[in-house]
C-alpha cells in the first residue's frame, strides 16, 4: 500500500511546491528592482493623538523617488489617505517614519505605508505587493 502511495504523495508536495518557488524564478537575476521591504509597525494599536510608527529591518536598493517616499496611512475599506508624511530616509535597514493620527481618524482597523512605491518592475500577469502594515486605532 505504501510503495503505491509514494508516487501519489511525490505529485503532491511537486505541486504545492511550483506555485511557490515559481516567484523566485520569475524574479532570478534581477537583483534587488523586486525587492519589496516587509512593513511593520511598533505597536499594533494606537490611540488618537498618539504616532504610529511606521518601521522594517529589511534593505532594498531601489532609489528614491523625487521629492521621498511619501508615507501615508487611512482607514481600511476606504483608498483615501487621511495623513501623508515625505522622507527621503532609505530602506537600509533602519527604516523608521512617524505619523500623528489627528484625533478624528476613524477607529478600527487601519493601515499604513509607502504610497509611491515603484510597481513598474512587476509582470504584467503577476499580484505586486506594497510595502505597507495594518493597526487598530481602539474607540475612545
Amino acid at each position: 500500500m505504501l510503495e503505491r502511495s509514494l508516487p501519489l504523495i511525490g505529485l503532491l508536495v511537486l505541486t504545492a511546491c511550483v506555485p511557490v518557488s515559481g516567484c523566485a524564478i520569475l524574479h532570478e537575476g534581477q537583483g534587488d528592482t523586486n525587492c519589496v521591504p516587509r512593513m511593520s509597525v511598533t505597536s499594533g494599536e494606537v490611540v488618537r493623538g498618539e504616532v504610529v510608527t511606521l518601521v522594517t529591518a529589511d534593505v532594498c536598493e531601489v532609489a528614491i523617488p523625487s521629492g521621498g517616499w511619501r508615507v501615508s496611512a487611512g482607514h481600511v475599506g476606504d483608498g483615501t489617505a487621511l495623513i501623508t508624511a515625505e522622507t527621503d530616509e532609505e530602506l537600509d535597514g533602519s527604516f523608521d517614519v512617524s505619523l500623528e493620527l489627528p484625533a478624528d481618524f476613524p477607529t478600527g482597523d487601519a493601515w499604513i505605508g509607502i504610497e509611491n512605491w515603484d510597481y513598474s518592475t512587476c509582470a504584467d500577469a503577476s499580484s505586486c505587493a506594497g510595502p505597507s502594515t495594518t493597526f487598530t486605532v481602539p474607540a475612545p
